[in-house]
């Protein structure tokens, strides 16, 4: 699904974008949407991530376009934005903050269709998808290509990443779709574990490569040697707490007990 968020205070403009990026959807056959905010104050206050690309009025009250964007770069680094305004010079101070392009009206749809296959074109050169975490006054966009697993405790997810943990209010079952659909496995009700991470499956009997990437011998971050048929290699964060590293490691070797294998996680 490619998402857009329309930030546009005049709903002339704002219906006409709306009415591109549905004809822009059919034509393509791509799967789209579109939200709409009347202004930047509004949008930014509200802002919760999950857009591919922001269209952004520049001249708007309360907050102006290129304010907006200031903030919401505070928020979202990765986020694609184009600005849209009646005058070009203003557009091109949009660049300060990482601005993806810009349009100035009155915008014809063949100038649209040709700036979203660009932002298109783009989305899927860069690395992976994102996951937006969300915490008590930030909101951050971690690649999933970075992230190594996922659990759930209680109300809340623990997202272990390449460098560090990520907590955030919610439940497994809210986020395990976008997960399994950028190569996520789902080991229980609680845990999600990266693929790209794990070197190896077995059975008795046969041997089964997921990467031939790992150069080293495994090791145990936390604890003697286990001896119950999975083997990590800096699997847990420095960052995790030994309180609930343990129980994680438990779920996940009794999983693949059960299942009579073992992984080597990287």
């Amino acid at each position: 699904m490619f998402k857009v968020a329309i930030v546009e205070d005049e709903q002339k403009w704002a219906d006409e974008f709306e009415g591109f990026v549905r004809r822009y959807g059919a034509e393509s056959k791509q799967p789209v949407a579109s939200e709409r905010f009347s202004d930047g104050m509004d949008f930014i206050s509200d802002y919760r991530g999950g857009f591919d690309l922001i269209l952004m009025d520049i001249a708007m009250p309360h907050m102006n376009g290129l304010e907006a964007a200031r903030r919401l770069r505070e928020k979202d680094e990765n986020v694609c934005l184009i600005f849209v305004t009646t005058l070009a010079q203003c557009a091109i101070k949009g660049y300060e903050v990482s601005a993806f392009d810009f349009l100035v009206k009155p915008v014809s749809y063949d100038l649209f269709r040709i700036k979203l296959d660009k932002v298109r074109a783009y989305l899927g050169r860069r690395k992976g998808s994102t996951f937006a975490v969300h915490g008590a006054g930030f909101m951050r966009m971690v690649p999933m290509a970075d992230i190594k697993y996922v659990e759930s405790v209680k109300h809340y997810l623990y997202i272990h990443t390449v460098e560090e943990e990520l907590k955030m209010r919610g439940s497994l079952a809210d986020v395990k779709s976008s997960f399994i659909e950028n190569n996520f496995a789902e080991v229980n009700r609680s845990l999600l574990v990266n693929l790209a991470y794990v070197d190896s499956t077995t059975k008795p009997g046969m041997r089964t490569p997921f990467s031939a990437r790992a150069t080293q011998p495994p090791r145990q971050v936390y604890g003697p040697p286990r001896t119950t048929g999975i083997t990590t290699k800096k699997l847990y964060s420095p960052s995790v707490t030994a309180s609930r590293t343990p129980r994680s490691a438990r779920r996940l070797t009794a999983w693949y007990g059960e299942h009579g294998q073992s992984d080597c996680i990287r």
